[in-house]
C-alpha cells in the first residue's frame, strides 16, 4: 500500500504557476506575498458548494461529485495568508484511518484572488480548476465504501521555497441524496462497469471489512 501511494503521490506532482491575475489594474490580482511570509501560515479549508466557496470543517461532511472528466471526485482548496503564493501548489490527500491507505491524491497549481479578509483563496471559485480534484469512486484501493463513511482529509500548501501548511482533518465524503449513480459508484462492492450492489447496511461498521452482499 505504501509503495503504491508513493507512485500515485509521484505521478500526482506537478509544475510551479505563477500568482493568478498579472494585471496590476485588476482590483483583486493575488501578488506573491500574501499577509506577513515570515509569520506562521494560517491555512483554512475549503470546497466548492453551488458554484462558491464553503468552508470545510473538521468532523463534518464533504461533497462528492461529478467532474467532467467522469467519475466521482472531491473538490478541496484553501484559503491562506502569511504565506508566499508565487510558484506555490496545493496538496490533497484522503486517507482511510482504518489503515493509513492512500484513497486519492492530487497536487496542483492554481490561480489566486485576495479576499477582503486579507487571506487569498480560489480566484475562480466557480470553476473546478482552482481546487484539487481528488479521484475517489469508483476506489479499488479500499474496502470501504466512499460515500457515508469517516475518512482523513490531508491538506497541505507548498511554498516553492519548500515551506509547507498543513491541516488534517476528519471528513465524511457524501453523496446527495438521492444520487443513486453516486452511491452505486462508490460502493466498496461496485466493479467498474457492472451491476449496482445491493448494500442495505452501508457497508461498515467502524473500520470493519464491507459486510453487505
Amino acid at each position: 500500500m505504501l509503495l503504491r501511494a508513493a507512485a500515485v503521490l509521484a505521478a500526482a506532482l506537478v509544475g510551479a504557476s505563477g500568482c493568478g491575475d498579472d494585471d496590476p489594474a485588476t482590483p483583486d490580482a493575488a501578488p506573491c506575498d500574501v499577509g506577513d511570509p515570515s509569520a506562521t501560515p494560517e491555512l483554512q479549508v475549503v470546497t466548492q458548494v453551488a458554484g462558491a466557496i464553503a468552508p470545510v470543517t473538521d468532523g463534518g461532511t464533504l461533497p462528492i461529485v461529478v467532474p467532467p472528466q467522469g467519475g466521482h471526485i472531491l473538490l478541496v482548496g484553501v484559503r491562506v495568508r502569511n504565506v508566499s503564493l508565487c510558484g506555490a501548489t496545493i496538496g490533497v490527500a484522503l486517507r482511510d484511518p482504518c489503515d493509513n491507505g492512500v484513497l486519492g491524491i492530487e497536487r496542483r497549481p492554481v490561480a489566486w484572488r485576495v479576499a477582503d479578509d486579507g487571506f487569498a483563496e480560489p480566484a475562480q471559485p466557480m470553476e473546478i480548476s482552482d481546487y484539487a480534484n481528488v479521484a475517489v469512486c469508483p476506489n479499488g484501493a479500499g474496502d470501504r465504501d466512499i460515500d457515508g463513511q469517516p475518512y482523513q482529509l490531508e491538506v497541505r500548501f507548498y511554498e516553492a521555497g519548500g515551506r509547507v501548511a498543513e491541516r488534517i482533518l476528519a471528513t465524511t465524503p457524501t453523496c446527495d441524496a438521492g444520487d443513486t449513480y453516486c452511491t452505486c459508484d462508490c460502493d466498496s462492492d461496485y466493479d467498474l462497469g457492472g451491476d449496482c450492489p445491493t448494500d442495505p447496511d452501508a457497508g461498515v461498521i467502524g473500520c470493519a471489512p464491507d459486510a453487505g452482499p
